[in-house]
């Protein structure tokens, strides 16, 4: 290791259509994206290297704004100019992060997570299934071990028969997991348990609405699916909400989207605590750009079992976007389906 210096940056806004139109729900708010705002960050250090990375703030699920972490980049950055740190490094504690966002640190994070951990050349994925947006395609979709399926944008009547026809038409061994994105009662979480499909089904993420506090609530009762945290993830942490009585209670995974955790330091932990209550740790993609997209998968190269255990990863947002428009190169990586 030798010392280092921050001497200068670049930042670049880079907008990325989608291939169609994508509808993010967020409980109440539906948005609608034709393209992707991504900012990029290159970095020079004094030893000549040139460090790049990305925010990637999603409209409906993160707070902040491509121009919000653009001004809190730029500020941050001239506050640390000309420090000297050790680099590379065995961590990412380079610098004091804690007021950043989770949009920032990762922009920050990312120039350095590379160097602890290398991207796979193979990795198995998801296949992201939106009903308002595709058929039944049992054909394509048999080719996947694991689907990962939003639910709640359709009407749940529709979104049943939609979820029956499938699962007529797939082989047996296909899984699913899915995602109530806060968007069902209790009641059709019920129902879903009684379906033919439900042996299929791993897991359900955020089932219903104001899920944290449902979890904070009701501290007993079993849930009538084995459930799995996202967007409450953050919330059980730092509330040191106790894991063992969720577990009992039916918690089997936790979604691991570093902007939402505040950066890449706190994933790990998150998947770390996850080995420790045995559970899954499940890699989810937020429609990152080329860099971001590198970075979350050097989290697979973290020895866990929790993400071994997990198989498949929600990687599959990668192909949403339109990079060949832009001539974009994303990562040479092998995905495998079964």
């Amino acid at each position: 290791m030798s010392v280092d210096r921050i001497i200068d940056w670049s930042m670049t806004k880079v907008e990325i259509p989608f291939r169609t139109p994508f509808t993010i729900i967020t409980g109440p708010e539906k948005r609608t994206l034709h393209t992707r705002s991504i900012l990029e960050l290159k970095v020079h250090l004094a030893s000549g290297q040139e460090l790049e990375s990305e925010a990637h703030p999603l409209p409906g699920l993160h707070a902040e704004t491509i121009e919000f972490c653009q001004q809190e980049l730029e500020t941050f950055l001239q506050s640390v100019r000309h420090l000297a740190f050790e680099f590379p490094s065995k961590h990412l504690a380079f610098f004091e992060l804690d007021k950043l966002s989770g949009s920032g640190r990762v922009a920050i994070e990312g120039l350095f997570l590379p160097w602890l951990f290398s991207a796979p050349k193979q990795v198995r994925s998801q296949a992201l299934v939106v009903p308002d947006l595709l058929k039944p395609l049992p054909a394509q979709l048999g080719l996947y071990k694991y689907l990962k399926i939003k639910l709640g944008r359709l009407e749940f009547k529709q979104e049943l028969a939609w979820a029956e026809a499938l699962h007529e038409a797939l082989p047996s061994s296909v899984r699913w997991r899915l995602d109530g994105n806060q968007q069902l009662t209790l009641e059709q979480v019920t129902q879903l348990s009684q379906m033919p499909f439900k042996a299929r089904i791993d897991y359900i993420e955020e089932p219903v609405k104001d899920f944290f506090q449902v979890l904070c609530s009701d501290t007993q009762t079993l849930f009538p699916l084995p459930f799995a945290l996202d967007e409450s993830l953050k919330l059980v942490l730092n509330t040191g909400l106790n894991l063992g009585q969720l577990k009992s209670r039916g918690l089997k995974a936790f979604i691991i989207r570093p902007p939402s955790l505040a950066g890449y330091s706190v994933a790990l932990k998150a998947i770390e605590m996850a080995d420790s209550f045995d559970l899954l740790s499940v890699l989810s993609s937020s429609f990152e750009g080329p860099l971001g997209f590198e970075r979350l998968l050097c989290l697979l190269s973290v020895p866990r079992q929790s993400l071994i255990k997990a198989e498949a990863h929600g990687l599959d947002t990668i192909t949403c976007l339109d990079f060949e428009h832009f001539h974009v190169k994303i990562p040479d990586v092998i995905f495998f389906k079964l």
